[in-house]
């Protein structure tokens, strides 16, 4: 696939490393009723944790976000796995991970940064020879911006706003950078077949023919506008915001009228050298437009929903099946497709986006839990299934401190916080009534609509510390 080839049955060794992190850093755990669910979890929490280095190496705190045995963490995989690292308490490590990534980007490489780092701190060589020989997938620059706004609202950290390398990143990744990669001028980025492997214009790497403009790359170029204009009103730059999530609207825009392919009912994943839309679907490059939310119509949706049902083409795409269902509201598949990517049975199953993955997926997904830890709030919403009856995540990081939320089926959230600082928690649930009930008490509660047009009902509370609550839609 890259520069060196690797032979596929080194993904096996994984399980012989050495775990150099102590389980015990790790206080997150899950008990539900439903023991495959457990099991899930435990093998992933495990499993993501064997990936983990202690620091003593040049590069610093890291984790394996690569092929197992290059040694190495990717742009792509450690911005998929950084938030199920944060759950595991590995904010230290995103950091430091992220830190090399945005101080990696030059002019040189045409703003491009390192595809690929290694454990003695440099670009690894089976991705680079020289900043004119060298592998780059161009939707990196922006899936890692959106990692680290994600890991800033979860830690409350101000250097991913603030400190270099990062602000230098985030600008030079909206101005200089899509400028360089926009050949025809279009305001789309791309690459042409002259450029090889130095930018391609995808993450898709299996393509038959050149690719011109992969729909993932416009999905990741909108988003990276739209990240960094919530960047520039935490900046307190409201002007600029406004100048860049126009810019985020126009892109998203041109690809919802113009990149829809009306007889098969389904977006084009791509097109060609020629400047014509690639006539197959590659369900690997259309995933990427649900992660960030670049379909704007809502029938358009329903059909890519069904579409993408097949999943992708491996177990990394296949891996973030279960958030994505979870996010746009079909909390049935979602579940399905979590349990299964633990089953012994699937292929690659090691790969160490697949473990990070399960663990985001319980926690945002299934658990429905949103932190803002500048603002020191947090939100919950019960996904549970019917075969559910309950679940309980303990010991989830939370600021100086740790927070655990029980769902009870769809009814009822109970949360406790350990923590020293009190927080305000909006408890979410689906459906239309008056009154929720907290700790027994009934309360007028708030209605509302979610994302996917669901009715939600919520109430939000102050919570002191050391203190538990429980909040429910009937008086039980």
């Amino acid at each position: 696939m890259h520069f060196l080839k690797i032979e596929k049955t080194i993904v096996t060794l994984c399980g012989i490393f050495t775990t150099i992190f102590t389980l015990g850093q790790s206080a997150i755990s899950l008990h539900s009723s439903d023991k495959r669910l457990e099991y899930s979890f435990n093998w992933a929490k495990n499993r993501a944790l064997s990936y983990v280095r202690d620091g003593s190496d040049p590069v610093g705190k890291w984790y394996e976000a690569a092929l197992p045995g290059r040694n190495a963490f990717c742009m792509r995989d450690v911005s998929h796995q950084c938030i199920g690292a944060y759950y595991l308490g590995l904010k230290d490590y995103n950091k430091n991970m992220m830190s090399k990534f945005a101080a990696s980007i030059s002019e040189a490489k045409d703003w491009c940064g390192y595809w690929e780092i290694d454990k003695d701190d440099k670009p690894a060589k089976a991705d680079y020879r020289s900043d004119t020989d060298f592998w780059y997938n161009l939707p990196a620059n922006f899936d890692v911006m959106s990692a680290c706004l994600n890991l800033y609202k979860l830690t409350g950290d101000k250097d991913y706003l603030c400190a270099e390398p990062f602000k230098t990143f985030y600008q030079k990744s909206v101005t200089d950078y899509p400028a360089r990669w926009d050949s025809d001028a279009d305001g789309i980025m791309d690459s042409p077949a002259k450029n090889r492997s130095r930018g391609l214009a995808s993450y898709y790497e299996a393509a038959q023919k050149p690719i011109f403009t992969g729909a993932d790359l416009v999905a990741a170029q909108s988003n990276g506008y739209k990240v960094y204009a919530e960047i520039l009103n935490l900046y307190g730059k409201s002007g600029l915001a406004s100048e860049m999530a126009l810019k985020a609207d126009k892109v998203k825009q041109t690809f919802n009228q113009t990149w829809w392919d009306d007889k098969n009912q389904r977006f084009y994943s791509y097109k060609g050298a020629d400047g014509n839309f690639g006539s197959e679907t590659i369900t690997g490059i259309l995933l990427y437009i649900l992660r960030f939310d670049l379909v704007a119509d809502k029938d358009m949706m329903a059909k890519t929903l069904v579409l993408l049902h097949s999943g992708g083409e491996n177990v990394e795409e296949n891996s973030y099946l279960s958030s994505f269902y979870f996010k746009h509201g079909d909390p049935d598949f979602a579940y399905k497709k979590l349990l299964a990517m633990t089953d012994s049975t699937v292929r690659r199953r090691d790969y160490p986006e697949v473990s990070y993955a399960v663990i985001d997926a319980v926690v945002e997904g299934l658990m429905g839990i949103s932190l803002n830890a500048p603002n020191n709030e947090l939100s919950t919403c019960p996904n549970l299934v019917s075969e559910v009856g309950w679940v309980n995540v303990e010991n989830i990081p939370w600021k100086d401190g740790t927070v655990s939320v029980k769902h009870t089926g769809q009814n009822s959230t109970e949360l406790l916080l350990n923590n020293a600082s009190p927080i305000f928690w909006t408890a979410f649930f689906k459906g239309v009534q008056k009154y929720l009930w907290v700790d027994g008490k009934e309360t007028e509660a708030i209605q509302s609509v979610g994302q996917n047009g669901e009715s939600l009902v919520s109430i939000r509370i102050r919570i002191e510390p050391g203190k538990a609550c429980k909040v429910s839609k009937t008086n039980q």
